[in-house]
Formats: structure tokens, C-alpha cells, sequence
């Protein structure tokens, strides 16, 4: 029987092994190769908006920086284009899962609405969220410290183009946390429909 002894999946055996797999299946799935593949969707819905130019921009700015910092500053510059990545991935893990909350809640919670707006609106940036992602913090401090060393050692020209490439890596993560909830509430609402809705 499903139930009985140790295949009883509502007791506390197994729970490592729970959360091994649950940690690996999030991983896999909400991994860097999926942030790239929102961060393509951002560009084109951004063309398909008329909203490229600033984009691109930005991008150019960021290949001018590139081509004139030294050696030591590229280095430094590669090291927070990969806080940035792993902050853009933390992001999803944490919006795609709200996404799913806000689904079930939207659908079976007597507050609907306020769930909703709260999930979506909810800031990264406060202490509560802070304290409850150390990891985010943690990484956002380290990169925020490198990004004003690097300030500090750069010419005022180039100081401007790195604020580009500051604000260009802020809507990028913007739109992560948006993609990611859009996909955890449509991944919650097709599990709802698949279980309602069996298919016979």
C-alpha cells in the first residue's frame, strides 16, 4: 500500500532525500540556461514594444566600457557580470515559486486579489527579504562593493557608461522576476487544469 510503512508519503522518513531531489529538480529546471532564454524573450518584447532603442543603447555602452578597461579592470568587470548572472538566477528560484503560490491562492484563497498584488509587487530590496534570502544579499553586497571599487578607479567618462551598465542589468532582473512569476502562475494553473480536468 501507497501508505503504509515507508512508502507513507506523509510521514517524516525520507526527508533528506525529499529535499535532495527537490533542490536538484530546481535547479535543473530554473538554471542559468533559463535565464537566458527569459533575458532573449526580454529583448524581443522590448523590439516587439518599440522599446529597443534604450536597450540598445545600453548594450553599446557596455562594449565601450569593455574596450577601455584595463586588464586588472576587466577582470574585476567578469566577476560581476557573474554576481549579476547568479542574482538573475537566485531571482527566478525565488519569483517562479511565488508564482505557483499566487495560482493556488488566486484560485482556492478567500484574499485573492491581495495575495496576488503582494507576490508581484513585493520588493528584493527590504530588510525582510533580505534577512529571508541571505544568500541574494550576500551576493548583491559583494557585487554592489566591486561595482563601487571599480567606480572609484575609473575616469568619469567611463564611470558613465558602467551607470548604464548598471541599469541595464536592473531591468534585466526586473523582467527575470516577472518572467519567473508569469511561469510559476502558469505552471500552478496547468497543474489545477490537469487535475480538475483529467484527460480521459
Amino acid at each position: 500500500m501507497i501508505m503504509s510503512g515507508r512508502n507513507n508519503l506523509l510521514s517524516g522518513e525520507g526527508e533528506d532525500w525529499e529535499e535532495a531531489v527537490l533542490s536538484s529538480m530546481r535547479d535543473a529546471a530554473l538554471s542559468d540556461t533559463l535565464v537566458y532564454s527569459i533575458l532573449r524573450q526580454i529583448r524581443e518584447e522590448n523590439k516587439n514594444n518599440g522599446c529597443s532603442e534604450n536597450e540598445q543603447e545600453q548594450i553599446q555602452a557596455i562594449e565601450q566600457l569593455q574596450k577601455r578597461l584595463t586588464r586588472t579592470h576587466l577582470s574585476t568587470f567578469g566577476i560581476i557580470e557573474q554576481l549579476y548572472m547568479k542574482e538573475a538566477t537566485m531571482c527566478l528560484q525565488i519569483a517562479f515559486p511565488r508564482g505557483i503560490y499566487a495560482a493556488f491562492q488566486h484560485r482556492f484563497g478567500s484574499n485573492k486579489d491581495c495575495t496576488l498584488e503582494r507576490l508581484v509587487m513585493e520588493s528584493l530590496e527590504d530588510v525582510e527579504s533580505m534577512e529571508r534570502f541571505p544568500e541574494l544579499s550576500k551576493n548583491k553586497t559583494f557585487r554592489n562593493e566591486l561595482l563601487d571599487e571599480l567606480k572609484a578607479e575609473l575616469r568619469p567618462t567611463f564611470r558613465k557608461l558602467l551607470t548604464s551598465y548598471v541599469s541595464a542589468w536592473d531591468e534585466r532582473i526586473q523582467g527575470i522576476l516577472r518572467y519567473g512569476f508569469r511561469l510559476g502562475y502558469a505552471a500552478a494553473q496547468s497543474i489545477i487544469l490537469d487535475v480538475e480536468s483529467p484527460q480521459t
